[in-house]
């Protein structure tokens, strides 16, 4: 029989967390620059018009100089380190949850609940299979712990995103590019300005794989990869709803085993928490959105099924179709007896309550990643607020992308694609006005809680005919 689980409050004392954390986070990172030196290496005796002593000069300058970067990145972490663990004597984040279980320490929750992301990293790394994903009671996907599986190891809580001071996961973008597909066929079916899907071409064309949210058959949104050009069109498209990201970490873990290029795509959170599941890695590249938020899967459901009550069985959903232009966006519902539901954004319940932040996840409040530094080797957002300067871009109403080059990595995808863009330079500063995840997090709707009382209570229809008109 099992016993009476007893809380033990906090995982670790808090003066103790940061002294294990800035430990593990050293030896992480001294890892990465050795795999990195490597890899420089490997690229210098690559080029044949770089005679051996050429490289040999090189490679005795980077480890004459290994000292002095590891005495930087350790100050570095000792910062950020004090900077997370001011944050736990503050009580803004609290330290992942223990308890005692059978005569057993064991993980209640990897991270603090309220900052939980549901990207389900913890799920894929378990040894014992102890963690599964639930949906709690707004439709959110979350995470619970079968205490009697679960051994104690803390590879849950190692992993998780939530626990490492952020600037550690996060870079100051280099450069900043208005940019739009020069096949306008390609840019009129994307969201903004056309440029993920010559990204997720160039990868393909090199025989990678590319990751992205889609539809599936059942219209759930979830994270699949695809080696395919004609695939490419699944990903392609804002989704604002939250990604079901099931097993994708460990494919990808696997693809890179292979040695096989990788891109993945997603909301800031979700390539945070992958680049903590595979650490460094040449062949990952990643890109993230400037995130407004994720929408609930639930409340979702229960849109499609009232829309196919109305109309029929739905074929194709679209959240950014420009109808009616860019700025005036509109959500496009096909059926398959072919009709057909356009509504401009704020004239039907679901675009209205993604807008008055009355269906997005409560965590997308408190972001951790609504900031000027970025999680992704690029960074692709609307440019909302560009303004006509080169006169190489026309703000024509059919979408820009503001694309942002945050490493190397990132530089070298966008030199792939370049050639397949007409593209601006211009100041950071000019995009960050315009758009608010890039300073802070979205505000909380103060009805919000109201709102999802009355939908547990009397459903969805009530809350569209009472709050979402």
């Amino acid at each position: 029989m099992r016993k009476k689980l007893r809380e033990q409050g906090l995982m670790l004392h808090k003066e103790k967390t940061s002294g294990t954390i800035l430990e593990k986070l050293r030896q992480q990172k001294f890892s990465n620059i050795e795999k990195l030196k490597g890899y420089i290496y490997e690229q210098l005796e690559a080029q044949g018009d770089c005679t051996r002593r050429s490289v040999e000069n090189i490679r005795g300058t980077i480890d004459g100089n290994m000292g002095t970067i590891r005495d930087k990145l350790d100050h570095r972490i000792s910062l950020e380190v004090e900077e997370y663990r001011e944050q736990i004597r503050e009580g803004d984040l609290q330290p992942p949850i223990t308890a005692q279980f059978d005569g057993k320490k064991v993980v209640k929750y990897p991270c603090d609940p309220r900052y939980c992301t549901g990207c389900q990293t913890c799920i894929q790394i378990c040894p014992v299979y102890a963690i599964k994903k639930k949906v709690d009671d707004e439709g959110f996907y979350r995470i619970e712990i079968d205490e009697e599986r679960c051994t104690g190891c803390g590879k849950c809580i190692d992993v998780c995103h939530v626990n490492v001071p952020k600037q550690l996961l996060l870079r100051t973008p280099k450069q900043l590019l208005a940019c739009i597909n020069k096949d306008s066929e390609i840019r009129e079916k994307s969201s903004s300005g056309g440029v993920f899907s010559e990204l997720a071409k160039a990868v393909i064309y090199q025989g990678g794989i590319v990751f992205g949210a889609r539809m599936d058959e059942n219209l759930i949104v979830s994270h699949i990869g695809i080696d395919r050009e004609e695939q490419i069109a699944r990903l392609r498209g804002s989704k604002y709803v939250q990604s079901d990201l099931k097993d994708t970490f460990c494919k990808v873990k696997e693809y890179i085993a292979q040695n096989k290029r990788v891109l993945f795509s997603g909301t800031p959170c979700q390539v945070a928490a992958l680049k903590r599941y595979i650490g460094y890695s040449q062949n990952l590249y990643t890109v993230d959105i400037v995130c407004h938020g994720v929408t609930s899967p639930q409340f979702f459901e229960d849109y499609k099924k009232q829309l196919e009550i109305l109309y029929g069985p739905i074929k194709s959903i679209s959240f950014r179709d420009k109808a009616a232009g860019w700025e005036n966006y509109s959500i496009n519902v096909e059926f398959e007896n072919r009709d057909r539901f356009l509504k401009q954004r704020f004239q039907e319940p679901f675009t209205n309550g993604f807008l008055k932040e009355l269906i997005n996840a409560e965590v997308c409040h408190r972001c951790q990643y609504a900031r000027g530094e970025r999680s992704g080797d690029i960074t692709l957002a609307d440019f909302w607020g560009f303004q006509e300067k080169e006169k190489k871009i026309l703000n024509d109403d059919k979408g820009i992308s503001a694309c942002m080059i945050n490493s190397m990595k990132g530089m070298e995808l966008y030199h792939m694609i370049e050639d397949k863009l007409v593209s601006e330079e211009r100041e950071y500063e000019s995009l960050k006005n315009c758009n608010r995840p890039l300073k802070n997090p979205s505000l909380k709707n103060p009805d919000r809680e109201n709102f999802w009382r009355d939908y547990r209570e009397f459903g969805f229809c009530y809350v569209c005919e009472n709050w979402l008109k």
